[in-house]
């Protein structure tokens, strides 16, 4: 490998400080020495992982493997369990990959700051996929002129994994008043919307009144009609990228957009008005870019802020809610909306995230487990015509339910390849029974 592979000549970008991994799987007893290639391989900066089929030494794993053996060395059973940790060892890859970023960023001295540059390197499964709606606002007035204009066009250029069903992307620009350019279901790729951008976006000038703007963002873009997926509890983002402070007021028109569910990001450019820039988003979400800077270095908004939806890639997840008569029916409805957001959030597959609900007065009844639905659209529909019955509050039995019933393997958790089980318990008043003595079993065994 050393010799054949990790060189330049062979694709190799160890010079441009990308990280070098290699991954070594093997089924059994080596016939020649191994201590020696491998501390050079070591030496030379790359990261060694080693895969033992049953069968392989143990002791030989940890001679190859970097350090420490916990994180770099697996084994498993025979090769049909090799799925089984394909996601674990793709999360322990992207740590490594961020670790090396950190470290990059401060031999480089970069800055921290929340307009830093983007990472030198990314692996493409590193980015956690999620579904928003996420509309672009972009100030076309005198006071940007055409130079910045054209800096912003290539910001814009950078984008999220646009599809009908990931990401839905709508652009605005807008000086004395608002001007569509694509709303977000106008196209149903990434090359479209960059063809768009790149070829059909062109500067307006004018004197600059974001106030007026935010209004017509409210009216033309978060709507179902136009493609918003805000009623199905899809998370949906303005992105608003200003110049100047406006002409005419911002907060009424600003705090309307927030009241319906719109998270704000303000982005300044130029001579942009950071108390202005306060007033217009969502805090904290304010960014400004300083004297040399480019916008460019707010790249990581486009990634970044709308994946802490899901935070997790891999987790089994069960929601465990009171639907005691304390509730009633309209918060057991507004518990039920909430569900619906934080489903739509996820990242829901088989091989990603998995969810399993149990209701609970009396006593517990579960809804589904952790493997009844592999599609995201299936338990958003489930979730929709879910009863209410009432009772009372039993909390301690419910927990101790969860524990025997769901985090368990026959109900689809994976807790023994090692995935993350998380319990988000939902209740609204006091238990009738003892929930310590469960909860701490609980915790002890799952979470």
């Amino acid at each position: 490998m050393l010799e054949n592979h990790f060189k330049e000549t062979a694709g190799s970008r160890r010079e441009e400080g990308v990280p070098q991994i290699a991954v070594v799987i093997t089924d059994g007893q080596a016939q020649d020495n191994i201590q020696e290639p491998a501390k050079e391989i070591k030496d030379a900066g790359i990261t060694l992982y080693a895969i033992g089929i049953k069968g392989a030494s143990l002791v030989e794993l940890q001679e190859i493997a970097s350090e420490p053996d916990d994180k770099h060395v697996y084994e498993v059973e025979d090769f049909t369990d090799l799925q089984d940790i394909s996601h674990n060892m793709l999360q322990v890859l992207c740590t490594t990959v961020e670790e090396v970023n950190q470290i990059a960023h401060v031999s480089q001295g970069m800055s921290t700051s929340p307009c830093s540059p983007p990472p030198l390197f990314s692996l493409p499964f590193c980015r956690k996929a999620t579904l928003a709606d996420i509309v672009f606002l972009v100030d076309t007035s005198t006071s940007i002129g055409r130079e910045n204009f054209q800096k912003v066009k290539n910001f814009l250029y950078t984008l999220l994994d646009v599809g009908i069903d990931k990401y839905r992307v709508g652009l605005a620009q807008y000086s004395r008043e608002g001007h569509v350019e694509f709303l977000l279901n106008t196209y149903k790729s990434k090359e479209d919307v960059l063809t768009h951008i790149q070829g059909r976006v062109t500067f307006l000038g004018g004197p600059l009144q974001t106030g007026s703007a935010l209004e017509f963002l409210h009216k033309v873009f978060f709507k179902e009609e136009v493609g918003s997926r805000i009623s199905q509890g899809t998370p949906q983002f303005a992105v608003v990228i200003t110049s100047a402070k406006s002409k005419d007021d911002v907060a009424e028109a600003a705090e309307e957009l927030k009241e319906i569910g719109v998270k704000v990001i303000s982005v300044g450019v130029q001579n942009s008005d950071r108390e202005e820039m306060e007033v217009i988003a969502t805090s904290p979400l304010v960014y400004q870019v300083n004297g040399g800077q480019s916008i460019s270095h707010c790249w990581f908004l486009l990634i970044n802020y709308p994946n802490l939806c899901s935070s997790a890639s891999v987790a089994d997840i069960v929601f465990l809610v009171d639907e005691s008569s304390r509730i009633g029916l309209r918060n057991f409805q507004l518990t039920r909306t909430f569900l619906l957001k934080i489903v739509n959030a996820l990242d829901i597959g088989p091989n990603n995230i998995r969810v399993g609900l149990v209701l609970y007065s009396d006593e517990p009844r579960l809804e589904f487990t952790l493997d009844t639905f592999e599609d995201k659209s299936d338990i958003l529909n489930y979730l929709k015509k879910l009863p209410y019955r009432g009772g009372r509050t039993y909390t301690g039995a419910a927990i101790d339910f969860l524990r025997k019933k769901v985090f368990t393997q026959e109900a689809g958790s994976r807790k023994n390849q090692g995935v993350q089980q998380l319990a988000v318990v939902i209740t609204d008043g006091q238990s009738f029974d003892d929930f310590v003595e469960h909860g701490d079993a609980a915790d002890a065994k799952m979470l």
